[in-house]
């Protein structure tokens, strides 16, 4: 059946050569191949970025091309938290604050790398490119500058207006000082690279409300908006020790330093500016306000338990307080003050006031006399019996000396020759 046995014999051989031929080049690339790819391990990964890829000054800056493209163009080498990938090239390696291209110190307000410098260096303009011409970020690239801020601004987003807030300007003004201002709002806080003027709601640049800041009976008093923020809201423009600091103003001038007491006469009983007599006229409230609803501290941190006893009441130890032989007995207080000294705390009329304890309990009333002080009858507390026992002198301290008045303003002689 086989016409050429021949023919068939050296068609196998010649295709058994092709075989063996084709191995011998197929061995032979493999091994080029193989010679190749041990040449390329010992040589460093191509870098595949362009020329001028580091260089701020060229068209090809690294920083241009994700202006343009977004941060997502790097993740595919540098992986999706920048940190390496496939490139085994961290952004972090350059970029403290990482893909941001951020320094380190960039949320660090102390840093003198803070955002906050660099915008009020360089403006808001430049923080754009990465989150926006709204500041509300961009898609794949940076985040909204309202997570932290009210905008570009650089304002916490709430309770910048809001006096009773810990993010209230004017406290933030006041403990990081006006120089913090004036980054943005300018050396005169009339705008500087904000565009808005401090003035535009402030008459000055201290902040203070043009009215009332003086005024004890207006809302916008200085010792009430102290009440609520504490010391530190004058520590920042009167200094540290509030002697004048960056406002040039000492709180000295018109107090005992930040207490807001009088600058003498505050411990002096004699005195028209004693505390006992400012506390009883303006009433126990006003205290209250920076020694706290307990007097026990409060804002400013001294408590009235610490002179007195008694507490709030100012009183000395009852002891004292209600034993006519004593100094410190009250009539004597009354002698030297006058009926004033009572009126703040027992009321006007002396029934009871913020004290909630009439004078009519013990006495006829503001007088201090008994209430049975004309009633013959009345033993003890007879005036006449009471000035037997104890002498005439005992009546001078409220009649005077000349018993014709005095502080009491009732002259004996009314009703004595």
């Amino acid at each position: 059946m086989i016409n050429n046995p021949l023919g068939v014999v050296l068609s196998m051989r010649t295709t058994t050569l092709g075989l063996v031929l084709r191995s011998v080049t197929l061995l032979a690339a493999a091994g080029l191949l193989a010679a190749g790819c041990a040449d390329r391990k010992e040589l460093e990964t191509p870098d595949t970025h362009v020329e001028g890829w580091m260089d701020p000054a060229s068209s090809q800056f690294h920083g241009a091309k994700i202006e343009n493209v977004n941060l997502i163009s790097c993740q595919d080498c540098h992986g999706a938290d920048y940190k390496g990938g496939t490139s085994q090239v961290s952004c972090y390696k350059c970029h403290a604050g990482g893909p941001s291209g951020h320094p380190g110190g960039w949320m660090d307000s102390t840093s003198t790398h803070f955002h906050g410098l660099a915008v009020a260096a360089d403006g808001a303009a430049g923080c754009t490119v990465c989150h926006g011409e709204d500041y509300r970020g961009k898609e794949n690239n940076g985040s909204s500058c309202y997570l932290c801020h009210n905008g570009p601004s650089g304002h916490p987003a709430s309770g910048w207006l809001s006096k009773t807030n810990a993010n209230f300007h004017g406290l933030v003004a006041s403990i990081r000082g006006l120089h913090d201002c004036a980054q943005c709002h300018g050396t005169d806080l009339s705008g500087g690279t904000s565009g808005a003027s401090c003035k535009s709601c402030h008459q000055n640049p201290s902040g203070h409300p043009a009215t009332g800041w003086l005024d004890q009976g207006s809302d916008k008093f200085h010792a009430k908006r102290m009440s609520v923020t504490g010391l530190g809201y004058c520590a920042g423009c009167h200094g540290a020790d509030y002697k004048g600091g960056e406002s040039g103003v000492s709180c000295f001038q018109c107090h005992n330093g930040p207490s807001g007491h009088p600058s003498v006469g505050w411990l002096d009983k004699t005195n028209a500016s004693f505390h006992g007599l400012a506390a009883s006229t303006r009433g126990l409230p006003d205290c209250a306000t920076c020694h706290g609803s307990d007097f026990k501290g409060g804002s400013s941190g001294a408590s009235c338990y610490t002179c007195h006893g008694a507490g709030p009441s100012g009183h000395p130890a009852e002891a004292d307080w209600l034993n006519s032989a004593s100094p410190r007995f009250h009539g004597v207080r009354v002698s030297q003050t006058g009926t004033q000294y009572c009126a703040g705390c027992h009321g006007a009329d002396f029934k009871g006031g913020y004290a909630k304890v009439s004078c009519y309990t013990c006495h006829d009333g503001p007088s201090g006399h008994p209430a049975r002080w004309l009633d013959k009858t009345a033993g003890q507390d007879f005036h006449g019996t009471v000035v037997t026992q104890s002498g005439i002198n005992s009546c001078l301290p409220c009649h005077g000396q000349d018993l014709s008045g005095g502080i009491s303003g009732v002259a004996c002689t009314q009703c004595h020759r």
